[in-house]
């Protein structure tokens, strides 16, 4: 019966043309930024046991790894101060709406350096791809050593 049903619903004029489209959105790729280091895609991840803070570059696609022994916000503050003395301070950080990206005192590390900090969904990987990418790719490194 239900595939006498479905066999209905697929052939029947009306119903093809009020049904729901589920095409996937396209893909929209970030702009460039105009100098390396002036957005920086940022995330945390874990492997075997060990905590790291990933910053990549949206001009050049450098990755930089911090090992971290926990990702409270402080910890993530001082691993963004120790990349930002490496390679400058960045105009805009984007992360995920983790709790050490989202707490007071990161907003206020944001306001007070002067970054733009835009935010994804924590459910929604892609929309984070730039840090996503790279942490597969070390995830990935790191597990085949």
């Amino acid at each position: 019966m239900n595939q006498d049903i479905e066999h209905f619903i697929g052939k029947c004029a009306v119903c093809k043309e009020y049904r729901n489209s589920n095409c996937k959105e396209p893909l929209r790729p970030q702009e460039i930024p105009s100098r390396p280091w002036a957005k920086v895609a940022a995330d945390m991840f874990q492997i075997k046991g060990s905590e790291y803070h990933l910053c990549v570059d949206y001009y050049s696609k450098y990755p930089e790894n911090v090992r971290m022994p926990t990702t409270t916000s402080p910890q993530t503050i001082t691993a963004f101060k120790s990349v930002f003395a490496r390679h400058g301070i960045t105009s805009e950080l984007f992360t995920d709406n983790g709790p050490q990206f989202s707490s007071y005192a990161f907003k206020k590390f944001a306001i007070e350096w002067d970054c733009v900090h835009t935010t994804s969904s924590p459910r929604y990987l892609q929309s984070n791809g730039q840090a996503e990418r790279c942490k597969l790719a070390e995830e990935s490194r790191r597990i085949w050593r």
